[in-house]
């Protein structure tokens, strides 16, 4: 082991070593001497006892200079070897604590996130006045930026667990980025998770020669068994006195990949799967882990239901069941109004195909839900006016760029706060459509650009899908006070976008006058951790708890845990409740670890250590250790050296004297 000081230049105090040693022998005689003859015969004895007391002398010296010498050291705090985990330069601590899903797993019985709770703890408790650390999670992001270990557990105390997915890469890198670089401070991450491959997905790069330590935390079981997919069909809403079919999926994963053999308290082949409906059981079947299961709910009661399929406690607890929300409604009624005959009736098929499967019922006259309004002029064919609360409508820009300005007159004239301008780009651009199936494969080619006017006139108003380069091709707001419109940056014609002639239309369709154009309706689930735009008639929201609580509509709202929520939204004719299935993500699912290999190509630092036992944590946490304090030795050397220093020192009886009073 190696010896430093960490202040070398107290070390100039051992020059003051030297004041004593030149009082030693710079000392003079000063006592004058009277000649005494009665005391002549103590001469002889002076003479012997002179040799006894220049090595005194000497000694006495020798020990102020040692003191001085010491006392000089102690002040340069010298260490040696490798310290406790508290003595450390100032450092800059990240600290990332899972909390996906796969952390709420039992570990004795603990979960592992109060496990990785703990070890926390004892990463603060070494934690100096000079240290600060940056606290976040995979799931909510930084807590504490820069704090005091103080504050970072006051912070701890209230970070909870999650079936939500989240990705330790990404929230590496967020907390990184806000550390500041200051000189003289070092950095250090640490990391504490169960490596569930789901959470690692991406690269992180810490910083040059900053240290990587990461608890990795394991369950009791590896193995687990989920219900990984939930379909409803054919549609939704569900027309009245139509059957619904439920598909699940069942997948089983070993520990170690998704095809190896069954172990723990898993079935070996097959698997008991329950339908429950607003709570009760409705059906049971028992299917092979791998396959899919189907269920039939013959014609549900018209409303809003709850569906779930579950199967018996398998590893993970949370994805042992999967749910979604459904609601039971008549066909919207959609019109559609246009200025003048396009080219090729494409929207009107799509309208066609939907009537068809009972998801709409397209009507030119009486009371509708949806009018769709192609090129300008087109409101004013709008024949019927609903008494009370206007149809939604949905407002496509004409082909002709010559319309344009008539187009943004009638926007103006609807009080929609938004104008179509002419978009000087040039090129084919993406659908941003995620979440959309076979949108993100569509193209635009001639776009307008959608420019806000004003701020957002409430919450509703929102952009639902952007072009590739990040700008708006789909908004949504009110108007009249309590109606839905939305706006389209694109003709919905083949000049335009290759989407009017994709089998992608007729979905894209669907959304718009089934469920962006009735934001009342919430989609019928979510995974856990995804955000989601309350519908602006939201009142209400009741969690798997049961326990409501009030909400903002048009608000954000990004749920945390999995299991059936129950909103309630004002309407016209009072409340209506709606469900939203929320679920665990299925990479949460999979209990497979991350390995060495991908755990080194996911985090690149050139000293990553992996500790596998909490009882190790305290033994690798703070790498760029001091080493051990001399000091407190040093200064138990030093108060030694005075005692000797005050026995050498003190008056004592010389040999003549005692000669003396031996002759009396």
């Amino acid at each position: 082991p190696g010896m430093s000081v960490l202040h070398p230049w107290v070390l100039a105090l051992v020059a003051l070593a030297a004041v004593p040693l030149l009082l030693h022998l710079v000392r003079r005689e000063t006592r004058r001497r009277v000649p005494f003859p009665a005391l002549r015969y103590l001469q002889s004895a002076e003479r012997l006892n002179a040799r006894s007391m220049r090595i005194r002398d000497w000694l006495l010296a020798l020990v102020r200079v040692a003191v001085v010498v010491l006392l000089a050291a102690a002040a340069s705090r010298p260490l040696i070897g490798r310290g406790e985990a508290g003595s450390h330069p100032p450092t800059d601590l990240i600290l990332v604590l899972d909390n996906t899903a796969s952390m709420v797993r039992l570990s004795g019985e603990s979960a592992l996130l109060e496990v990785a709770r703990s070890a926390v703890t004892i990463t603060l408790e070494h934690m100096g006045p000079e240290d600060r650390v940056w606290l976040a999670t995979p799931v909510d992001g930084i807590a504490v930026a820069g704090g005091t270990a103080m504050e970072a557990a006051r912070a701890l105390e209230s970070i909870r667990g999650s079936d939500a997915s989240g990705s330790i890469p990404e929230a590496i890198e967020l907390t990184a980025s806000a550390v500041p670089a200051v000189e003289g401070r070092v950095r250090e991450l640490q990391v504490l998770t169960d490596l569930q491959s789901g959470s690692f997905s991406g690269s992180t790069r810490p910083g040059e020669g900053v240290p990587v330590r990461i608890l990795q935390l394991t369950p009791d079981v590896l193995q687990n068994g989920a219900v990984t997919g939930l379909d409803i069909g054919p549609s939704i809403p569900v027309p009245p006195g139509s059957a619904v079919t439920v598909t699940a999926r069942l997948t089983r994963w070993s520990g170690e990949d998704a095809s190896g053999p069954p172990a723990g308290d898993l079935p070996s082949g097959e698997v008991d799967a329950r339908l429950l409906l607003d709570g009760r059981t409705v059906g049971v079947q028992t299917a092979a882990w791998g396959s899919d299961v189907v269920f039939s709910i013959p014609a549900p009661a018209p409303g809003s239901h709850a569906v779930r399929i579950e199967i018996d406690p398998s590893g993970l607890r949370a994805d042992d069941g999967r749910q979604t929300g459904i609601r039971v409604a008549d066909a919207a009624r959609v019109a559609i109004h246009r200025s003048a005959d396009p080219d090729g009736d494409f929207l009107e098929r799509a309208l066609e195909t939907l009537e068809s499967d009972g998801r709409v019922l397209v009507s030119s006259s009486g009371m509708i839900d949806v009018a769709i309004l192609e090129g300008p002029g087109a409101g004013d064919r709008l024949q019927s006016r609903q008494t009370g609360r206007e149809p939604s409508i949905v407002l496509i820009p004409p082909l002709d760029v010559l319309a344009l300005p008539a187009f943004n007159q009638e926007l103006s004239s609807l009080g929609i706060p938004w104008r179509a301008e002419l978009d000087p780009h040039a090129g084919a651009l993406r659908i941003d459509g995620r979440g959309v199936p076979g949108l993100s494969d569509q193209f635009v080619s001639r776009r307008y650009g959608l420019r806000a006017i004003q701020a957002p006139g409430s919450a509703a108003d929102s952009v639902l899908l952007r072009t590739s380069d990040g700008e708006p091709w789909l908004g949504r707001g009110e108007f009249s006070g309590s109606s839905t419109y939305l706006l389209l940056g694109s003709p919905l014609q083949p000049e335009a976008t290759g989407l009017p002639v994709s089998v992608a239309m007729v979905d894209f369709v669907d959304l718009l006058v089934n469920r962006w154009a009735r934001p009342g309706d919430p989609p019928g689930s979510r995974q856990a951790g995804e955000q989601l735009t309350l519908p602006p008639r939201a009142d209400s929201l009741a969690g798997p708890s049961g326990r409501a609580e009030r909400v903002e509509g048009g608000a954000p709202w990004r749920p945390r845990l999995a299991g059936n929520w129950r909103m309630a939204l004002q309407t016209e004719d009072g409340t209506e409740s709606r469900f939203i299935g929320v679920n665990v993500p299925t990479s949460e699912s999979n209990p497979t670890p991350a390995g060495a290999d991908d755990l080194s190509r996911v985090i690149e630092s050139e000293d990553l250590r992996v500790v596998q036992s909490a009882a190790d944590w305290e033994n690798a946490i703070f790498a760029r250790r001091r080493g051990r304090d001399l000091r407190p030795a040093l200064i138990a050397v030093v108060l030694m050296a005075l005692l000797f220093e005050a026995l050498l020192s003190a008056p004592r009886r010389s040999r003549s004297a005692a000669a003396t009073e031996a002759r009396a």
